[in-house]
């Protein structure tokens, strides 16, 4: 029998349990008209809105179901091991009403297997969710008929919104229940790599279910289907709802706990009013009208988040009243309405209201000459813009400031079509550049969007000078380094595809200085063969100084993150920073004189390199990486230089695919002194020391 044949047998001891978490219209009472109206030609009485859910092992003995109910207990999982559950859901109500059911991964814990390689559980376990009659005859008859349609655990189930009609009053072909048969199984190939490692803890999975109920437009008054049109989906107080890419087709309402996660809200109106707690992470809403706003916070409890939330309105953006408290995190939001009524992105009114937004773009329709502003402000409200760009201004006249009402708007960042400077805060300053301004620290010099003024601006540069970039921008340029000059580029997270080059000037000029910050260095290629790079390669280049990479990303396929060449540079530091799965390393430090790579995140081919340089402190660094995650010397032969090296509070691991150890010592290492200090090194080999290097751990 082989190996894997063996494994399969083994039994995978693992937790999966299905933890119901239902958010569910109960027992609640729509009275769109009274308890009791005479109609023209019939009493209409308040209906009554009530869905449930069950759930059954053999879908004949059903239990309902709780918030804290298990439905899957198996605690030992096996290749081709499979479990079956029945959810039925049954209107109990009196009025027709749409569902919809989402299963989702609600928690997972990982574990080690006995490969030793991190694995999830959720990725060797499949499911399938169906209609069904009747109960399976067995498990095997259940995971062949799901296998056609089974996907895995980590993608969520969120099908089209079905109908239910009160079972008193149900249509032809219509129905008032539904039963789901939802059948887990771990396929029959998998093998080592989901055995977890004697002395892991056991991976586990919690599955989430959310029923989500409105009323359908199916009753009549005597004017017709419509009196019921603005049903919308509820939360309630007290209830916490959570959605992980749901397509919902009415306005939501949250008097409660609600968490949406990607998928989509369109409704002719609000997309969603809360009186609650709501965040939207990853959603598109399609909503507003010109009456309405996309998304509405109401009152003093009201607190909406939106996190990349993409927001094209046909009414207005976003509006607060009553002391809600709105932040808005890198979203996009545009106003394109018909209304002749004044229309903002940002709408602020009643006491105590607060917007804060950081980030993001936001706009509104193409015609300047319509009423409409980027934010209205009303008295008693406060309006906090630390970053976003902002486009053009109304033409209208009274709204071609941008920014309207007597409330308080306080500007730190951004990039505006309009003069901010009536808003900027207190040390700062709106610097124009082109057709916008940019919001920026008093001491800024320059705001560049393009390569050439970047690089006009470093060969201006004088003293402490510093430089934002408020565009993606593409292009080479080059800081030569200065006596007394200290440089500081700012990408403010902006893309920058290209290559800066430091020019030394082979002078070692100590007084001279860059700090690169807050760029992400990405493009689908480069030429060069890293991004920032300590000189060009040749001597005339040579001797840069304290030069610092602060929190960028370097996204570049098979480019090294920072490089020197010829040697002879001083001081160089690389903090906060992360290259990802594309980069060659995050440096290749030749011959460099102090060298601190602090707080960084190295997920590239390679990960550290430091070739005959000197006082080299690596500390708070997780490396994870295929090749080497840190390498000392090189390869000729070892010279005399007693060169001290110190990896501290690290996370070094190495998958060893090239050969190399997690740590490498090289030949003109030997000499050195290496110094670990609580440090977790993972791979085989963990450190290759052939020259003799002196290792304190």
């Amino acid at each position: 029998m082989t190996k894997k044949n063996s494994t399969k047998k083994a039994l995978i001891t693992s937790a999966l349990c299905l933890l119901l978490c239902v958010s569910m219209l109960v027992g609640a009472t729509f009275a769109w008209f009274t308890d009791s109206v005479t109609s023209t030609n019939n009493v209409i009485t308040a209906g009554n809105l009530d869905v449930n859910m069950y759930w059954s092992t053999d879908a004949s003995n059903w239990t309902p179901v709780e918030a804290d109910t298990n439905v899957f207990t198996k605690d030992l999982w096996e290749p081709g091991h499979t479990e079956v559950v029945y959810l039925k859901v049954v209107n109990e109500g009196t009025l027709a009403l749409k569902y919809n059911v989402n299963i989702n991964i609600a928690s997972e814990k990982g574990s080690v297997n006995v490969l030793g390689e991190e694995f999830e559980l959720s990725d060797y376990i499949m499911y399938g969710v169906k209609p069904v009659t009747a109960a399976y005859a067995n498990r095997t008859a259940a995971k062949n008929d799901v296998s056609s349609i089974a996907v895995g655990l980590k993608t969520a189930f969120a099908p089209e919104v079905q109908a239910l009609y009160p079972a008193d009053n149900t249509p032809d072909g219509c129905v008032s229940e539904v039963t789901l048969a939802v059948v887990v199984y771990m396929p029959t190939d998998v093998g080592n790599e989901a055995n977890y490692k004697t002395g892991e803890e056991a991976p586990e999975i919690n599955l989430g279910i959310n029923l989500m109920a409105t009323q359908l437009d199916y009753e009549q008054d005597s004017f017709g289907p419509d009196y019921d049109i603005n049903a919308k989906y509820f939360v309630d107080a007290g209830e916490t709802a959570t959605y992980v890419n749901p397509t919902i087709d009415e306005g939501v309402i949250n008097n409660g706990e609600l968490t949406i996660v990607g998928g989509t809200i369109t409704n002719d109106g609000y997309g969603v009013q809360t009186h609650g707690n709501t965040t939207l992470t990853d959603v598109t809403v399609n909503a507003g009208n010109a009456g309405n706003y996309g998304l509405i916070a109401q009152g003093a409890d009201a607190v909406l988040t939106l996190n990349n939330v993409n927001l094209p309105s046909a009414g207005g953006g976003v509006g607060a009243n009553g002391g809600a408290q709105v932040t808005v995190n890198d979203s996009t939001i545009s106003v394109n309405s018909s209304s002749t009524s004044g229309r903002y992105v940002f709408y602020a009114a009643g006491e105590g209201t607060v917007i804060t937004i950081n980030g993001g773009n936001y706009s509104f329709s193409n015609n300047l000459s319509m009423k409409r502003a980027y934010v209205y402000a009303d008295n008693g409200t406060t309006v906090y813009i630390n970053g976003g760009t902002f486009g053009k201004p109304s033409t209208r006249s009274d709204y071609k400031a941008g920014i309207m009402g007597n409330g308080t708007v306080i500007i730190t960042g951004g990039t505006f079509g309009f003069n901010p400077t009536t808003w900027v805060a207190d040390g700062y300053k709106a610097i124009k550049n082109g057709s916008t301004w940019t919001v920026v620290p008093e001491n800024v010099n320059e705001v560049v969007s393009n390569a050439t003024q970047l690089q006009a601006a470093l060969d201006a540069a004088t003293g402490d000078y510093i430089i934002y970039i408020n565009a993606d921008i593409e292009g080479d340029v080059t800081a030569t380094q200065k006596a007394g000059v200290n440089v500081t580029i700012n990408g403010n997270g902006n893309t920058f595809a290209g290559v800066i080059v430091v020019d030394g000037k082979s002078a070692t000029y100590m007084t001279a200085g860059l700090t690169i910050k807050n760029v992400v260095f990405k493009a689908d290629s480069i030429s060069a063969d890293a991004i920032v790079r300590l000189g060009n390669g040749t001597n005339a280049t040579r001797y840069t100084c304290n030069v610092t990479v602060e929190n960028c990303t370097f996204d570049v396929p098979g480019a090294v993150g920072v490089k020197s060449y010829t040697g002879g540079d001083k001081n160089l530091t690389i903090t906060g920073c992360t290259a990802t799965a594309n980069a060659h390393s995050l440096v290749q430090a030749k011959g460099i004189d102090v060298v601190l790579v602090e707080n960084c995140n190295v997920y590239s081919k390679n990960g550290l390199n430091f070739n005959n340089s000197d006082n080299v402190t690596v500390r708070g660094c997780d490396v994870d990486v295929k090749g080497y995650a840190v390498r000392f010397g090189e390869g000729s032969a070892a010279d005399t230089t007693a060169e001290t090296y110190t990896i501290e509070n690290c996370t070094l691991k190495s998958a060893n695919d090239d050969g190399d150890a997690t740590i490498v010592l090289r030949g003109t290492a030997a000499c050195a002194t290496l110094t670990i200090v609580n440090t977790t090194i993972e791979g085989t080999p963990d450190i290759t020391n052939t020259v003799g290097a002196t290792v304190v751990k």
